[in-house]
């Protein structure tokens, strides 16, 4: 799991540990019980590039290793890219694509998937600005009856 001196980190209050060991205890604790479904909720959010990539390369053994099902929420598709085999995309609480990983990435058929595809930066390219999707979230109290992707 990548925790150095087991010890310390467990006689140690949550504010004495890094982001990035809080969430490697996290995960230890719960494989604890052999899970066969983990659901990870944004688990590399508020964390550096290095540890993110540790906390993924986790996930990814986890998967290989012991044959479990992940459903790791997140807003970064980057991360779904490295993890996932299906995704679920998700807009004012509803499902609105479902399809493997590469087939979401390489052909989304949403108008809102598509925007989040082109929202990605690229590094390959200047640019000042980055792409945005246009429009406002729905407030989640008093949904629409429709999606502001109808009209598209």
């Amino acid at each position: 799991m990548g925790i150095p001196s087991v010890e310390r980190v467990i006689s140690s209050y949550p504010h004495q540990l890094s982001g990035g060991m809080k969430q490697r205890a996290m995960i230890a604790m719960s494989l604890s019980c052999d899970p066969q479904i983990l659901i990870a909720d944004e688990p590399t959010t508020a964390v550096d590039v290095t540890i993110k990539a540790e906390i993924l390369d986790i996930f990814r053994e986890l998967k290989a290793k012991r044959q479990m099902s992940l459903i790791f929420i997140t807003h970064d598709l980057a991360v779904v890219a490295q993890v996932g085999d299906r995704a679920v995309v998700i807009y004012g609480g509803k499902d609105i694509e479902t399809a493997p990983v590469s087939e979401i990435i390489s052909n989304p058929r949403h108008p809102y998937t598509v925007g989040l595809i082109e929202c990605l930066p690229d590094i390959s390219q200047s640019t000042d600005r980055l792409a945005s999707i246009p429009g406002a979230t729905p407030n989640p109290i008093e949904l629409p009856q429709f999606s502001q992707f109808s009209f598209i």
